[in-house]
């Protein structure tokens, strides 16, 4: 389970649980990029490059 602070152009700031697999990448302080419905803050995560 991740807490995430979920920002960006458009985005106004929110926080969200995200419960997910353990994976070697998700550690505290990676960047990953939110895909974001601004209309019910639903989001999809996708890794940065």
């Amino acid at each position: 389970m991740l807490t995430l602070r979920i920002s960006g152009e458009g985005v106004p700031p929110f926080e969200a649980v995200y419960h997910c697999d353990d994976e070697p990448v998700l550690q505290v302080g990676v960047r990953l990029k939110a895909i974001v419905d601004p209309a019910d803050n639903l989001f999809t995560l996708r890794a940065l490059p």
